[in-house]
């Protein structure tokens, strides 16, 4: 079998995997949320907004849901995957080519941590520049399905969070358009995120690769067009790309809380924002606070005591 119909296969398995668990929610919503104050807020707010016959109904047409990604459906710690993804592709590309000796590429060689850490948008640029966006996916899919996460030992396309993805799903199949804001690549987010959520790829947005066409490709040249899809990044680029506001929003830090404030100043439709606290390090192995005061029409989740299972069963 060739490496390229593997990776498929292999991302198309563990896809159906959490999807799989997420289809069971038609019996019972949400089954892998713990019963509790969250879990019932979520499903009132859904039936209410769905129900025709309620003041609080909403047309399918705004029923609009946005999700950060590194940290809310995704493990980001120790490394957002999209910088976990740069280095490896990096390292590899150091050990193939010795001739390549330039700071950044000896900083990866040496495991320069300081450097790396300060030259980080170099990293993120570097990685796949010259690349077709195809070809980069293609090596952003390769990694999720073979590469293992250096603490969960999970393959990265399964460090997605089971119940965000039942969420999603749950949501979708009551008529949400349901979209990923990310501070991570466009191009990654749509390669790594996409087989795990099902998601359109103009329903993932993310900072802007700059790209440059040629003779039918488009091909990554290493800067980015945007990149600050954080703090009021995140509703400035939901203006521009869907021109509605969110009456349901979903993070997990400071960076998301513009967000959850442009969503609570929906005033045409009742909504509703959630933030994750990581407040669990016997499963995930970390713990940290997402930063985020209480605010009028914000939810705190623990994963701690609101996620049943955290991760899709080992195949």
């Amino acid at each position: 079998m060739k490496r390229r119909q593997y990776i498929a296969i292999s991302i198309t398995f563990f896809a159906f995997a959490i999807a799989g668990q997420a289809m069971a929610q038609s019996a019972a919503p949400l089954s892998s949320w713990r019963d509790g104050n969250v879990k019932k807020e979520i499903i009132e707010f859904v039936t209410v907004v769905t129900d025709r016959q309620s003041k609080s109904f909403v047309p399918p047409s705004d029923r609009l849901a946005t999700f950060d990604m590194d940290g809310t459906l995704v493990v980001e710690k120790p490394n957002a995957a999209v910088v976990a993804f740069s280095l490896y592709y990096l390292s590899e590309q150091a050990k193939a080519d010795p001739a390549l000796r330039t700071p950044l590429y000896m900083a990866i060689r040496n495991n320069d941590t300081d450097y790396l850490n300060q030259h980080i948008y170099q990293v993120l640029t570097e990685a796949g520049k010259g690349l077709s966006v195809a070809a980069y996916q293609d090596q952003v899919q390769a990694f999720s399905a073979t590469q293992i996460h250096p603490t969960l030992k999970l393959p990265f396309a399964r460090t997605f969070y089971t119940p965000m993805i039942e969420l999603m799903e749950y949501l979708k199949d009551h008529d949400f358009q349901v979209y990923i804001v990310t501070g991570s690549s466009r191009s990654f987010v749509r390669a790594f995120a996409g087989p795990v959520t099902g998601l359109p790829m103009g329903h993932m947005i993310g900072a802007g690769d700059e790209l440059s066409y040629r003779n039918g490709d488009f091909i990554r040249t290493g800067t980015y067009t945007s990149f600050a899809v954080e703090g009021v990044g995140k509703p400035e680029i939901i203006e521009y790309q869907i021109g509605k506001k969110p009456i349901f929003s979903f993070g997990n830090s400071d960076g998301d809380i513009a967000m959850f404030q442009s969503t609570a100043s929906n005033a045409a439709h009742h909504n509703l924002s959630l933030c994750l606290e990581h407040d669990d390090p016997e499963r995930e192995l970390v713990a940290y606070p997402s930063g985020v005061d209480p605010m009028k029409g914000l939810v705190k989740v623990s994963m701690k005591r609101d996620f049943g299972q955290l991760f899709s069963k080992a195949p």
